[in-house]
């Protein structure tokens, strides 16, 4: 994660086609090094779910993604590692990855950068996970999968202008609601600006109830521009600039 501010079918000893060609979709010549040799994967992502469709769109997930399940199977020999999207995780994996195991990774916040869907505010990111295999014509196989967390958004998202001493309330809500209520935390850059009455330029926790929507409220301090962050573990990060006059 760039900024931690974070089941596919198979019978009993070979995967489904489409399994393999979708663990081996970013290099054609491994997909058919693995077809040919029963396509055995050595690791297999079980959470989160690939959010790809047939017509090339993604399915966004409904609630936070808070951690990682990859399934190591029984031809491992070794040198597990994940990233996420780019970025090395493979310390956040426990227990020790071995043959015939299940590792887990707990993501520790919220979801930053990743690749913005047209159209939407939410955003794509990308779980690799590798491992050497015991079949000496595949080496090295991975899994990958694509997945979409909830947003988190700021109303209203832009041009928070106020004056020094003057209060107003916010809104920040989830692109999917909620089961149950959402720890949130407003982290604000500067100390121009205070967040639910909280010292100014320090974080300040709350939640967004079961309605989807938290109201919070933001006071001006001291003059100059701000940015308030609103994170919460496993969803995509949420922020709002403006200018206390």
């Amino acid at each position: 994660m760039k900024d931690q501010s974070v089941g596919r079918g198979h019978l009993a000893f070979r995967r489904p086609l489409t399994a393999c060609l979708k663990t081996c979709r970013r290099g054609s010549l491994l997909a058919v090094a693995l077809m040919l040799a029963g396509c055995s994967g050595v690791v297999e992502i079980v959470e989160p779910k690939d959010a790809n469709t047939s017509g090339g769109g993604y399915i966004g997930a409904t609630a936070p993604i808070t951690q990682f399940i990859v399934k190591v199977n029984s031809n491992y020999a070794g040198n597990f590692s994940a990233d996420l999207d780019g970025a090395p995780i493979t310390p956040w994996f426990v227990p020790t990855p071995a043959a015939n195991t299940t590792v887990i990774a707990q993501v520790p916040s919220c979801f930053s950068g990743g690749t913005p869907i047209a159209g939407s505010i939410r955003y794509k990111h990308e779980l690799i996970a590798r491992a050497d295999s015991t079949n000496a014509s595949i080496s090295v196989d991975n899994d990958i999968a694509e997945f979409v967390p909830p947003s988190l958004q700021f109303q209203p998202s832009q041009g928070i202008n106020i004056t020094r001493g003057q209060t107003v309330t916010v809104f920040v809500n989830m692109t999917t609601g909620p089961a149950t209520n959402i720890p949130v935390t407003l982290e604000p850059n500067h100390a121009t600006v205070s967040v639910n009455g909280a010292a100014s330029g320090t974080p300040a926790s709350g939640v967004l109830p079961n309605n989807n929507v938290g109201s919070f409220t933001i006071t001006g301090v001291a003059p100059g521009s701000f940015i308030i962050m609103v994170k919460a573990r496993g969803v995509q990060c949420g922020g709002v600039s403006g200018y206390v006059h």
